[in-house]
């Protein structure tokens, strides 16, 4: 009981250090101080099973950004580290997050590679994406304002845009 005891301990003194350089001395995690309704996650895959196109996913009554996004990509971080902000300032904002495949991918034979890589072509020809960020801005109407397209990172500009004027 006594070993017990001092192990949780001294769980509970690493998270007090572990959390001090955040100025955060609580165990329970840190909560986003934006509407859950205001920043929405999705996963390429699932949209594409259900064939959900991005024109579908505006929310009606609200400016709907809707940022494609792989955990590796640089600047979709520096876009992303402008949404709380952007979010806290403006409730006629919705931020529609989805990401698509990032890392290293290993087969064991190459049909499993070429059906993989099959997938990922047709979900980036679906959604007329060519890389990371893929920014698409709609009105509160559904209306797009601006897309990426082609190569031409007309969203990603509209989104750098609006952050810079809320920052």
């Amino acid at each position: 009981m006594r070993n017990l005891l001092v192990v949780v301990a001294f769980f509970g003194i690493a998270l007090i250090i572990l959390n001090m350089n955040r100025g955060d001395y609580s165990i329970l995690p840190l909560l986003s101080a934006t509407s859950a309704d205001q920043e929405q996650f999705f996963e390429i895959e699932e949209l594409y099973d259900q064939r959900t196109r991005f024109s579908d996913m505006p929310e009606p009554g609200a400016y709907t950004i809707i940022e494609v996004y792989s955990d590796d990509c640089g600047r979709c971080k520096v876009l992303e580290a402008g949404f709380p902000g952007l979010l806290q300032k403006r409730d006629d904002i919705v931020i529609k997050r989805v990401k698509t495949f990032s890392g290293q991918v290993r087969f064991d034979t190459q049909r499993a590679a070429d059906k993989w890589l099959n997938l990922q072509d047709s979900m980036m020809g679906f959604y007329q994406v060519e890389g990371t960020p893929h920014i698409e801005v709609y009105d509160s109407n559904g209306v797009s304002l601006a897309k990426d397209k082609m190569g031409k990172k007309t969203g990603t500009s509209l989104l750098t845009e609006i952050l810079k004027a809320n920052s």
